[in-house]
């Protein structure tokens, strides 16, 4: 089933360039959660085969199908201005982090990925960068390739100069199960921290119903065939998020690429294990990450640390996992430079030590309501003061004076993610608007002018 799912993954996309296998529309919503008074009920929805495109609470919400070409076209067409938006963002953020500008890492792109991509997705870029120049925008499949390799390449860079260009760039989140949750049910939250330029595009909610394999929906950015920030729910049942481990040193520049692996995860597996095995196929060290997992059908969940050369899988029927950007195995904790939650004084141990105190607080309660509140916390376990910084849960490094910190919130639990639905906020989690112009005062990000937006108060969504 591990190899061979791989060989018959490469065939069927091959299979359906050739034949141009007809759509398949995506299934109509059919909600059985009732909202909180404190989230929207989604609009309705009614898919066609162009796609679908609503816009709310901040969010773009974009419904594709069919094979991968097709897809592909559809999202390219219904997205083109923010896809051409997104690479104008990332080349100014590249440039500015880095000194290389897109150009540059879509050469390396090119010389990374080109022969590594399977069929049905080479299939699927080459329509999304069709589909944006039919609504006008000049589009090529190297750009879109490259935008969904970034995340390797910006590691690639960093591992070989020394020197980490991402250090805002965090996530929380946390899974839970059993006695820990108000319905023995599974509960999943997840914020994503990054830099409010860099993120910005990401406030995108892709909904894909492809010919082959499952249905899935995930946060994304527009051009992407994965998501990047990692919330996701399928219809196999399997859900996720990750946080991805700080410090990493190494990373094959022979291997698969991430979005690649991820992808083909999201969209074929249909148990925890084959994740995990899906996503360690050609294992490129592009993308290390304490992936957390539930199985709603089999009511499990898990903590899967991946790193280079050593991964490390574990499994519970009761209990929680965290996540805070640091890996508990200690053989991975040396891939990252001996980086570990361990240290209560860094952003990785105190929020570790957070979650232990809002877990066994919340222990029998946990539903969507106090995962949202959870996500928004302040708590300083360092200080010990209600003080938002890069130690709590809610990171802020605005006020270290820094235009990054958390920008997002998305909460799912197991009654919801079998319509695959979701709560999610664009903006904290706490609800505390960023005004990018007191950050672009300072001399240091004058160079993000134009591109540094505001984030709004923000409000929970049900989508």
């Amino acid at each position: 089933m591990k190899v061979s799912r791989i060989l018959k993954f490469y065939l069927i996309g091959g299979l359906f360039i050739f034949l141009c296998l007809s759509s398949c529309l995506p299934l109509p919503y059919s909600p059985t959660v009732s909202p909180s008074n404190t989230a929207s009920s989604p609009d309705a929805v009614s898919p066609s085969p162009e796609g679908n495109r609503e816009e709310r609470g901040g969010w773009i919400h974009v419904q594709i199908s069919g094979g991968p070409f097709e897809r592909g076209f559809e999202h390219g067409s219904l997205l083109s201005k923010e896809i051409r938006e997104n690479i104008l963002v990332q080349d100014r953020v590249l440039l500015g982090k880095t000194g290389r500008d897109f150009q540059f890492f879509k050469e390396k792109a090119m010389e990374f990925f080109s022969q590594k991509i399977p069929p049905e997705f080479q299939e699927e870029m080459r329509g999304i960068a069709e589909g944006a120049r039919a609504k006008g925008e000049e589009v090529s499949y190297e750009d879109i390739l490259t935008l969904n390799g970034l995340i390797d390449l910006t590691t690639w860079i960093e591992v070989r100069s020394g020197v980490s260009q991402n250090s805002g760039d965090h996530c929380s989140a946390f899974i839970a199960i059993g006695d820990w949750t108000e319905d023995g049910g599974i509960v999943m939250a997840h914020n994503t921290w990054w830099g409010y330029a860099q993120f910005y595009p990401w406030h995108l909610i892709l909904d894909i119903q492809p010919s082959t394999g499952f249905r899935f929906v995930m946060q994304s950015a527009p051009g992407l065939i994965w998501s990047g920030s990692d919330f996701f729910i399928s219809a196999s049942g399997i859900i996720g998020s990750e946080t991805t481990f700080f410090n990493f040193k190494k990373f094959d520049e022979k291997g698969v690429p991430t979005f690649v692996r991820v992808r083909n995860a999201m969209q074929y597996a249909d148990s925890i294990e084959e994740f995990a095995d899906l996503l360690n196929q050609g294992n490129n060290g592009g993308y290390p990450n304490a992936w957390l997992l539930g199985d709603i059908i089999k009511g499990r969940i898990a903590r899967f640390e991946q790193g280079l050369e050593y991964t490390d899988l574990k499994i519970r029927e009761n209990g929680y996992f965290s996540g805070y950007n640091a890996p508990e195995d200690p053989r991975i904790q040396g891939e990252c430079g001996g980086w570990s939650a361990d240290d209560p004084s860094n952003f990785s141990g105190a929020r570790k030590i957070r979650f232990e105190e809002l877990m066994e607080e919340y222990r029998g309660r946990i539903n969507a309501e106090v995962a949202m509140k959870i996500l928004g916390d302040h708590w300083d376990t360092w200080l010990q003061v209600e003080k938002p910084s890069s130690r709590t849960i809610c990171g802020h490094y605005t006020f270290q004076g820094e235009p990054s910190g958390a920008v997002d919130g998305k909460v799912t639990t197991g009654e919801m993610a079998r319509d695959l639905h979701f709560y999610a906020i664009w903006g904290l989690p706490c609800q505390t608007p960023v005004d990018s112009s007191e950050l672009l005062k300072k001399e240091e990000f004058r160079w993000l002018e134009g591109f540094l937006h505001d984030l709004p108060e923000g409000s929970w969504s049900l989508f």
